[in-house]
């Protein structure tokens, strides 16, 4: 299940570093690793089982499907958004700095 939502990690991570933390500049050289993650078996297997009641008492499957796609874009636009959010309150954790431009300038007089 785990493996359902990398893409979903990878989103919210790459919506971070897009828009900085600070001025929305993008943020390049960053890595971050994802250490563990932990997901609630017991909700899951509530809605499994909340929602094959559903399916046994009405017999609906397209409504039933219906439902269970919108919890489903529920769930990862939630992943998306706590990534997004705990990838900028790393960043700002780090002590982020902008960097400046910097340029040369040559310039050639006579001596008058």
């Amino acid at each position: 299940m785990i493996r359902d939502f990398d893409n979903h990690v990878e989103t919210g991570f790459q919506l971070a570093t897009f828009q900085g933390p600070l001025c929305a500049e993008p943020v390049e050289g960053v890595a971050f690793f994802v250490e563990s993650t932990e997901i609630d078996r017991e909700g899951v297997d509530k809605e499994i089982s909340q929602s094959l009641d559903v399916l046994a008492i009405d017999g609906l499957a397209d409504v039933l499907l219906a439902v269970e796609q919108n919890r489903m874009a529920q769930v990862t636009g939630s992943v998306i958004s706590a990534v997004r959010d705990a990838c900028r309150n790393g960043l700002l954790d780090w002590s982020p700095r902008l960097m400046l431009a910097m340029y040369t300038c040559d310039i050639q007089a006579s001596s008058e």
